[in-house]
């Protein structure tokens, strides 16, 4: 080896999450690397222990911490460092030996330990919420603030060329099963001198309830399974929608959607994986078997999607990739 062992020690040490100033795509190749170092050297043994027995016992603690509360209790609380009894009277001691072990807590004495970013997360309840669809709401915030803002992929200045502005006029972007809004939001910091209406977030009632958007646009309850009531934008944009059905109802979604649609005008904007043809990442993968397991559906292949959009009546203009390499932006327009 080039070095000693305690010289990549200390290197491996070295980074962390401030180490790429805020180059999103840098830190993601550097962890999809840490990774690929994990699988080399581990044996076959190490590997097999750590899906079968690691993952599944550390997940059960986060959640049995959730449940009890601990978490949110620990960053009301305003963080720091406690004593286990000072934490939580009911949670033995093994749990959080084992949340040291993998780096969710720090251990700073005899029974003594302070929270990392990770774990303080977990206790900011600002995107989450007992009720079931609450939690999934808050999980798609999340995610989806991780992700690429889909307008960093495409210019949404674009849309304007040639667009109808006028007050009376149909909106620029609708943002079909938009959830709380964060995509939405994104058109609007692009485009801050849009008028009031020419954006639309579109969910079903329970979401949009909860959502909290800029007055400019307009939060719209619908059922996208229903026929489109916004006739005529100029763009229509789905995130991580499609992936979650089968390819019957994802037809039916998208032919609700074309029936809206004006020819040679309004866009069709689906942000979702492509799964390619080799290489498929781990989140790439991962979501893949999530989607099969949970709702009978997948992530699809270029080829995949070219067969979805056509049969629905789409020409596919472009596949605009993803600079972290998750998701692709397709560009689609009424065949």
């Amino acid at each position: 080896m080039a070095s000693q062992p305690s010289e990549i020690i200390a290197l491996l040490d070295g980074v962390h999450h401030g180490s790429f100033n805020g180059d999103e795509v840098s830190r993601l190749e550097v962890r999809a690397a840490a990774r690929r170092l994990l699988a080399r050297v581990e044996s076959p043994y190490e590997r097999a222990w750590g899906f079968c027995f690691e993952h599944p016992v550390v997940f059960a603690a986060l959640q049995t911490f959730i449940d009890l509360g601990l978490w949110k209790a620990w960053t009301v609380g305003g963080g720091g460092e406690k004593s286990v009894d000072d934490l939580v009277k009911l949670c033995a001691r093994r749990l959080f030996r084992l949340l040291v072990a993998f780096n969710v807590v720090e251990e700073t004495g005899p029974d003594s330990y302070k929270p990392t970013p990770f774990s303080s997360s977990i206790g900011d309840e600002s995107t989450k919420s007992p009720d079931y669809y609450e939690a999934f709401t808050g999980h798609m915030e999340a995610w989806t603030a991780w992700k690429t803002p889909w307008t960093k992929i495409y210019d949404p200045k674009k849309l304007l060329e040639g667009a109808k502005l006028g007050d009376d006029s149909p909106p620029l972007v609708v943002d079909v099963g938009g959830n709380t809004g964060l995509d939405i939001s994104h058109v609007l910091k692009a485009l801050p001198d849009l008028r009031p209406g020419a954006l639309v977030l579109q969910d079903l009632p329970e979401i949009i309830a909860k959502a909290q958007v800029d007055d400019k646009v307009t939060a719209m309850v619908h059922d996208f399974f229903q026929p489109q009531p916004i006739k005529g934008s100029r763009a229509y944009f789905m995130h991580a929608v499609l992936h979650d059905w089968p390819d019957a109802q994802a037809t039916q979604l998208l032919e609700n959607t074309r029936d809206a649609m004006v020819k040679d005008y309004s866009k069709l904007f689906v942000y979702d994986i492509v799964m390619p043809p080799t290489g498929a990442s781990i989140s790439q993968s991962t979501m893949d078997v999530q989607m099969m397991s949970l709702l009978s559906a997948a992530e699809r292949t270029k080829s995949a999607w070219e067969t979805l959009l056509t049969g629905a009546g789409f020409k596919i203009v472009n596949f605009w990739p993803d600079p972290q390499k998750y998701e692709m932006l397709i560009e689609a327009e009424v065949a």
